[in-house]
């Protein structure tokens, strides 16, 4: 009797649970839709992944227009233009723009159409970084409708005083590209003078610059791409025992980088 009376006791100081607070068992597929329904990326980060943080579509139009601008005067510094030339390679050069910005806008449908979904949205900003460089290049090199213009619409005698001019800045430009890489790599090799020097030249005369300048981080993948495809007598004649093992561990970092280089449109031809 004592016994019923305690076991009594304790299931009425026991509180009661109120309806409210019955745990309930979510389905996981319905988990997973509302966490799904809850993700949302802005649509201003869409003109930041193209344009660049503080970008968008009018200022990159602006700055493609300024550089086109600047591009025809530098034609016409190396081999004077006529009026009609001039006219014909800023259409040219407008054409391209709105070729690109066509392309802009056919990403930005995508892009509403994934913003909510987060493995799509992962797998369409892989989709828009080859874009960004394109947009870094500018739309005005081989292949576009400038490039073809200027190529009919200059004399032979206008073409070759470009070509040449084009051809030395490139190789200006690439050989400080080479000695950046080059002093980039002095720090884990402790190179002499004479050593850093030579390694400059064989760089310069070996291999060739990217098909268009821009990120420096890009620019060293392509020196290091190709460097770690010569021949390794030719880094051994410049390097010692030590230093060479050294830049071997570079080369390894190299290999497998070719499909980010080319799907990026920086590595050069192979022609």
């Amino acid at each position: 009797m004592a016994a019923a009376a305690l076991l009594l006791a304790g299931a009425m100081a026991r509180p009661a649970i109120a309806q409210d607070d019955v745990p309930v068992e979510e389905n996981p597929q319905q988990q997973a839709e509302q966490q799904q329904q809850q993700f949302v990326v802005a649509d201003e980060t869409f003109d930041q992944w193209v344009f660049g943080q503080r970008g968008n579509a009018a200022l990159g139009k602006t700055r493609l227009e300024s550089a086109l601008l600047v591009q025809i005067e530098n034609i016409d510094r190396l081999c004077t233009l006529t009026e009609e030339q001039r006219q014909k390679l800023r259409l040219a050069g407008r054409g391209d723009i709105k070729r690109l910005f066509d392309r802009v806008e056919q990403l930005r449908k995508k892009f509403q159409l994934v913003k909510t979904d987060q493995n799509k949205i992962n797998e369409f900003f892989q989709e828009v970084q080859p874009f960004q460089a394109a947009l870094k290049r500018g739309p005005f090199g081989d292949g576009s409708i400038f490039s073809k213009t200027l190529k009919s619409t200059l004399t032979p005698e206008q073409a070759a005083q470009t070509d040449l001019a084009h051809r030395d800045r490139r190789m200006f430009e690439y050989k400080a590209r080479v000695e950046l890489v080059v002093n980039l790599l002095d720090e884990n090799l402790a190179l002499r003078a004479a050593e850093r020097r030579r390694l400059v030249e064989l760089l310069v005369a070996e291999t060739r610059p990217p098909k268009a300048f821009g990120n420096h981080q890009y620019d060293y993948y392509v020196i290091m791409y190709q460097a770690a495809r010569l021949p390794p007598a030719k880094i051994q004649s410049i390097l010692d025992e030590p230093q060479y093992k050294a830049m071997q561990k570079v080369f390894d970092q190299m290999r497998g980088i070719e499909p980010f280089l080319r799907t990026n449109g920086i590595l050069p031809d192979k022609e």
